[in-house]
């Protein structure tokens, strides 16, 4: 656009004598100068804070293997710090750890911040450094688990042909239905939507297909009418459902492991219901809960003065107490005395109406008689946010910029837009609101 004629003939008229800069300009100097100012702006924002680093990967238009690095603090707010071109690699496990030991101290070098802990869709121990895995993932593939493969097959072959058929497609749109949505295996709880859509718009179905009859598929018209088959789409939409409550409360920025053992716990005793007699589905439920509750998650719970552990069983405080001793000795004793309500932590602290207001993190900072380095610790643990969804929405942003229409954009350049994409978006934001 900066080299069309009819714009710099525009800002020629606008301002005689100005010369516009060219596009080479445009996408190297004014870029990496604008890059590197709102860089240092958000470096002084960061400076000396706990952060959670998130890691996870993409491809490109091109296929190429992209892993992105993000940091959220303890506010919640996600900036990203680095794009990272893996293609040509094997994503080994050690390959991987290198790769996110690297992203790690270019991001404390680069932002002057902290980063106490590391959350992925495969998280690989670290020393120093608590690791563990996405819970956000891990709901998808729990969903995966308790859907039905021959109910998903048959709700899908309606929602295509609802969507694809032309005459359908008209059809559904005349009687006030709109189109079915379909799974997308990148996104989250679309197949929760995809049953939802299928119960919500049935009457609109039976509609087209007692109206025009002669015109769709015989098939489709059965499946339509089928009672037995609808009931068995709401009875799995009855355990999908949960968990899709569930995964839209783990995936928010401000979600942390300390609330992800009480997400988890409630999605467990509801689901226990509806699961009661089926061996596999529990078994699939034990097994992704306890991939992603570790010993880390209890400790932060029982730290969270609005939660205090107390929705822990006896198994998992014992962990999470062993856990410490073997790992935070030093921060030991302070929990002795928190779960005593010990002398220094007044009866006052521990109101509902402090508890609801103040933040966990800001609880912590208030005690005065704590050390640096224990309230540092636990400030790690209750700033560890809960997945890595914050990362999979920056992929948003990266589709956006490196279109098929400008896929001669390498990784460094196309991080650089992205970064300035999510601040502009941002300041816009922040600009309506005020």
């Amino acid at each position: 656009m900066i080299e069309n004629p009819h714009f710099i003939n525009m800002v020629q008229l606008l301002r005689p004598g100005y010369s516009p800069p060219d596009r080479a300009d445009v996408a190297g100097k004014l870029l990496n100068k604008v890059y590197e100012r709102e860089t240092e702006q958000y470096a002084k924002g960061l400076e000396d804070k706990i952060v959670n680093l998130s890691l996870d990967g993409w491809s490109n238009v091109h296929s190429d293997a992209v892993v992105c690095a993000c940091v959220t603090t303890e506010e919640g707010n996600v900036f990203l710090t680095e794009t990272i071109d893996t293609s040509g690699n094997a994503h080994t496990a050690e390959y991987l750890q290198e790769v996110a030991v690297k992203a790690i101290t270019n991001c404390e070098k680069k932002f002057k911040c902290l980063v106490c802990s590391l959350v992925t869709d495969n998280a690989a121990n670290s020393p120093n450094l608590t690791t563990y895995n996405c819970s956000a993932h891990l709901m998808h593939l729990l969903a995966k688990d308790f859907s039905v493969p021959e109910i998903k097959i048959n709700v899908v072959e309606i929602a295509k042909y609802f969507c694809n058929n032309h005459f359908a497609v008209a059809a559904l749109k005349k009687v006030g239905g709109t189109k079915l949505t379909l799974p997308q295996d990148v996104q989250w709880n679309s197949l929760v939507d995809c049953f939802e859509h299928r119960i919500k718009k049935r009457p609109n179905l039976m509609t087209v297909c007692e109206q025009t009859r002669e015109k769709i598929d015989s098939t489709v018209t059965v499946k339509v009418h089928n009672i037995g088959f609808k009931r068995n789409v709401e009875q799995v939409l009855r355990t999908l459902k949960p968990i899709s409550v569930a995964l839209n409360k783990m995936q928010g920025n401000s979600c942390f492991i300390a609330d992800a053992v009480e997400i988890w716990k409630e999605l467990s005793e509801i689901l226990k219901i509806e699961i009661w007699n089926d061996r596999a589905k529990l078994q699939a439920l034990n097994k992704q809960m306890g991939q992603a509750l570790s010993p880390a998650h209890f400790l932060a719970n029982i730290l969270n003065a609005r939660y205090q552990g107390k929705i822990l069983t006896v198994e998992e405080d014992e962990l999470a107490m062993t856990w410490t001793s073997n790992n935070l000795s030093s921060i030991m004793p302070t929990i002795i005395n928190i779960r005593a309500k010990g002398e220094r932590f007044k009866k006052y602290m521990f109101a509902d109406d402090v508890l609801k207001k103040v933040t966990p993190v800001n609880w912590w900072k208030s005690l005065k008689h704590l050390d640096s380095e224990t309230v540092e610790m636990i400030i790690s643990l209750l700033t560890t946010v809960a997945s890595s969804a914050s990362v999979k929405r920056i992929f948003s942003s990266f589709g956006l910029i490196h279109s098929k229409l400008r896929n001669c954009l390498g990784p460094e350049k196309t991080g650089k837009l992205v970064f300035l994409f999510q601040i502009m978006n941002k300041q816009e934001n922040e600009g309506e609101d005020n």
